[in-house]
């Protein structure tokens, strides 16, 4: 039987969406943005988890806080925010980043700890 290898441009979208839920949202921007105009497409439809920060280095949870959420608000499912490791990371998330509901149309859960 001669079949044909799969190419990477014919898979579908649903499995790199199912691939993209194992990877934080860092490593999957800061590996895929730009890559490509579909993966750009795919990424901008892509639900997020913002994990916590308790494993994160200050200066990658402050790059959540002022990159990731801002510019992808849209497509929160999940936000945990806490000032663990990070002082005063809560004041400035409330500081910056706009709170009204119709900019967070999927969020199904906040979790805010250490405060």
């Amino acid at each position: 039987m001669d079949k044909q290898p799969t190419l990477f441009e014919s898979l579908p979208v649903e499995l790199f969406h199912v691939i993209f839920e194992y990877l934080a949202p860092h490593d999957l921007f800061m590996t895929f943005n730009n890559l490509n105009q579909r993966f750009t497409c795919m990424l901008a439809r892509q639900p997020l988890f913002i994990p916590n920060n308790r494993n994160m280095n200050i200066s990658l949870y402050f790059d959540y806080l002022t990159s990731i959420i801002p510019n992808h608000l849209s497509q929160i499912v999940y936000l945990h925010l806490s000032e663990r490791y990070a002082p005063h990371a809560l004041d400035y998330f409330i500081s910056t980043v706009p709170l009204e509901a119709h900019n967070w149309p999927a969020l199904k859960a906040v979790v805010i700890e250490d405060v």
